[in-house]
């Protein structure tokens, strides 16, 4: 389901532009334990506004072995360079 829906928001811009626009904030709790797909997802969904808010703590990542992908929350900062982190 999460990889259908990464390419539908990937494959249909218009789709993707009326759902980043519908939701005009964001927020994933526990991103430290986001798969690639979650990661492209969120992307999409932020994609016209970036008005994202992700709680997490990359020393707490427990879910490698259902994919999560530590480099999400640890590239959070380069992903979204405006984005205040406390």
């Amino acid at each position: 389901m999460l990889a259908k829906t990464a390419f539908l928001l990937r494959d249909c811009p218009d789709v993707c532009s009326e759902l980043s626009n519908r939701f005009k904030f964001l927020l994933i709790d526990e991103y430290q334990d986001t798969n690639h797909a979650q990661y492209k997802i969120a992307r999409a969904l932020v994609s016209e506004h970036s008005n994202i808010c992700a709680t997490g703590d990359p020393d707490q990542s427990i879910y490698r072995w259902r994919g999560a992908d530590i480099r999400n929350i640890l590239a959070f900062e380069k992903d979204w360079p405006d984005a205040t982190v406390v």
